[in-house]
């Protein structure tokens, strides 16, 4: 009687590990789930300043028209315009740059910690599966 009772008993936690396991897998796979819907959301956004880079690019490359000088303006407040207009110009493409590297950056950890979360979970995972077989 207490053999069957023993067995039965053990039958019930090896259950109960498997119930547990299954759940931890499936919290796993919806963490999985939401960190590439992170990447993905990432990417896109990426993808959108690539874009948004390259029309810039376009339309730095598009040569001016000439500035209309009246005969009463100098030749120095012309410098001075162009020069303002210069450091305007690269101060826009320093900010743009900027922005696609933290853009990128994050992008990078994103991924490395998706990584590290699906090695850890393939890890619980195995480890899960070797104590079940352990247990059966």
């Amino acid at each position: 009687m207490s053999s069957t009772s023993n067995e039965r008993k053990r039958n019930e936690e090896m259950h109960a590990k498997l119930v547990n396991s299954e759940k931890k897998l499936s919290e796993a796979q919806a963490q999985i789930r939401i960190l590439q819907q992170n990447v993905n959301k990432l990417e896109l956004r990426n993808s959108e300043l690539v874009t948004e880079t390259n029309w810039l690019k376009q339309q730095l490359a598009i040569p001016d028209p000439p500035l209309c000088v009246s005969s009463t303006e100098s030749r120095n407040q012309q410098r001075a315009s162009e020069n303002e207009l210069s450091e305007q110009l690269e101060k826009y493409r320093r900010r743009l740059e900027a922005e696609q590297e933290n853009y990128e950056s994050r992008l990078s950890e994103l991924e490395n910690e998706y990584a590290q979360k699906l090695a850890s979970i393939q890890e619980q995972l195995i480890n899960e599966q070797l104590i079940n077989k352990k247990l059966t």
